[in-house]
This record gives structure tokens, sequence and C-alpha cells, in this order.
């Protein structure tokens, strides 16, 4: 890339930057989560309530313990049990992911530089 290149897409990385009014703000549940799993005395009793709070979220966790990723011999269906499996830093991963994926749902972004 040449330094013209760079100068025309930061220009306009700028443009859209700056016509942003408001973002979406995040789900509670995201907040819940991020929370409660920094505190080093969490259990996944805990983890799992709030999540049982949005139930598509205790499906898409359901969906990825069950996935091939962790070959499980048999089908999970306690979202307790799900949080067990996958680890603390999965599940605060796949909420901010989801949150995010969702919070721009159906938004018109011009992805063009």
């Amino acid at each position: 890339m040449t330094t013209q290149t760079i100068t025309t897409i930061d220009d306009k990385v700028k443009g859209v930057i700056s016509n942003i009014r408001n973002l979406p703000t995040p789900p509670i549940v995201f907040h819940q989560i991020q929370k409660v799993i920094n505190d080093p005395n969490v259990n996944a009793t805990q983890v799992a309530a709030i999540l049982a709070e949005d139930p598509a979220m205790s499906v898409k966790v359901l969906k990825l313990t069950n996935s091939a990723f962790y070959g499980l011999s048999k089908e999970i269906e306690s979202v307790k049990q799900a949080v067990i499996i996958v680890g603390f830093e999965a599940i605060k991963n796949l909420v901010l992911s989801a949150s995010v994926l969702d919070m721009f749902k159906n938004k018109n972004v011009d992805q063009e530089f």
C-alpha cells in the first residue's frame, strides 16, 4: 500500500467515526456476566443463573458445548454443566461476541473503504 492509499483509508475511517451518533448499549446479561466472572469467588451456579435470564444466550452456550469442537459422548442439557465444561473465559467470550453481533444486527453500515 502506498502512503496516499493509507491516508485515504484513514480519512474514510475518521469520517465514518465522526458520523456515529449513538452506539447501541450491550445487553444487561453481558454486564452481569462480565462482573461475576471477574469475581474470584464466582461459581458455575451463579453464572448459569445469569445465563438463564436470557434464553437465547442459554441456547448459544448449549450449542457451543454440544458442538463437535468439544466432542462429548452425551448431549449436555444443563446450562450449569455447560458452564463447567466450557469454562468461564469461553462463556465470557461467547456472551461478548453474541452481544456485539446482536447489537449490530440489522444495522446499515457502509463497509466500503
